[in-house]
């Protein structure tokens, strides 16, 4: 989850964080491939995120945070269920 989205959905429910509220680590996990012509491409196929609120509201306060952040987080959602990609290639008129 984004930090904004987790900050405003905070807000939102009224639960206070301190400082800057909220610290964030991400690790993946590279697969490396020979690609043709011998290139070498890579792509992540894990991804784990961590987070620490700062708070005093209870566990069931933060998980409910937790559950409405992971809706409305575009990215989280993105990652979650990848939209389909399509790549088009235009040459200019005349070119």
């Amino acid at each position: 989850m984004a930090g904004v989205t987790v900050s405003a959905v905070a807000t939102a429910m009224c639960v206070k964080l301190r400082g800057g509220g909220l610290s964030r680590r991400a690790t993946g996990t590279r697969a490396a491939r020979w690609a043709w012509i011998a290139k070498r491409r890579s792509a992540s196929t894990d991804i784990a995120l961590t987070s620490e609120l700062d708070t005093d509201a209870d566990t069931a306060t933060m998980q409910r945070v937790v559950e409405m952040s992971e809706r409305f987080c575009v990215i989280y959602q993105t990652l979650r269920a990848p939209p389909g990609l399509r790549v088009t290639h235009r040459t200019a008129a005349g070119a």
